[in-house]
């Protein structure tokens, strides 16, 4: 697991992920309507912001993650990387391609490698996540920057199963 220091850009909410409910709408999942929920979401007594902001990103198709080689001997065993946020380590992920790929391509200047960005389907991510527990891994840290927001994996993985039997 690929770990990198990552400096906080702006407050990420941590609100938890809250009981999301269900949503037969795709709406909400263009990354201006989530940076819009994310805003949303930090507002202390905006409850339904952080649940809207949940049941969006749980509803999105996929997530998107910045790859980096775990072990330089093996240069096609790419993983998620894993970014220190305030010492604290926490799996990078992303809510759009672009961002994943803006933020892939920085880091890969910085580091001189090829920028790897992830795809993954929301399933697959949290049992990805949910893999990462043992390792002392918080849990995950959305879009980087202004509008990043963060959930445990257990918090996380709750919502998504109160989503599905909602």
């Amino acid at each position: 697991m690929p770990t990198d220091p990552l400096p906080p850009h702006g407050t990420p909410s941590s609100g938890s992920p809250g009981s999301p409910g269900s949503s037969g709408s795709s709406g909400g999942h263009t990354p201006e309507e989530i940076d819009a929920l994310v805003v949303e979401s930090r507002s202390a007594v905006n409850k339904l912001g952080v649940q809207a902001l949940w049941r969006n990103v749980l509803g999105l198709r996929q997530w998107y993650f910045v790859g980096a080689a775990n072990d330089p001997a093996e240069p096609e065993a790419i993983e998620p990387v894993v970014a220190l946020v305030e010492g604290v380590p926490r799996l990078l992920a992303f809510t759009d391609e672009a961002r994943a790929e803006a933020f892939a391509a920085k880091r890969a200047k910085e580091k001189g490698v090829e920028p790897v960005v992830l795809h993954m389907d929301v399933p697959d991510a949290l049992d990805y996540g949910n893999s990462l527990i043992q390792a002392r891994v918080a849990g995950y840290l959305f879009n980087s920057g202004a509008h990043a927001f963060q959930g445990s994996f257990e918090d996380v993985f709750n919502a998504w199963k109160r989503r599905r039997e909602g």
